[in-house]
């Protein structure tokens, strides 16, 4: 997982080019950073700082729904049907690019 990837010009890699601006991971984790924050100065007491990143991590799988329902789906619903259709074509082997220094070091480790 993750040595064989789509190249940047495949329709995939652009459309999740496009979703990266209105939705990232490090955008997601900011704000379920927030809510926690919100959550322990409103409704409790401090929350260690072992808590702080299960709980954080709970409020960003709550965000996922949000974010699909608000980011992702329209996204997809802008996309015409033809490059739709074409979006699975991006994971064809010549469509993709190879990340060899994650090859080699699962080979180094892997191998007898």
């Amino acid at each position: 997982m993750g040595i064989v990837y789509p190249r940047e010009d495949t329709p995939w890699r652009q459309l999740t080019e496009r979703i990266k601006q209105v939705w990232n991971q490090h955008k997601e984790q900011e704000k379920g950073e927030a809510l926690v924050d919100y959550m322990a100065e409103t409704y409790f007491q401090p929350i260690s700082q072992e808590m702080r990143y299960p709980l954080q991590f709970r409020m960003r799988t709550l965000m996922q729904v949000i974010c699909v329902e608000q980011n992702l789906k329209q996204f997809l619903q802008e996309l015409p049907w033809e490059d739709t259709y074409q979006l699975p074509e991006s994971f064809h082997w010549d469509q993709c690019e190879t990340w060899d220094e994650l090859a080699t070091l699962i080979r180094k480790y892997t191998t007898s």
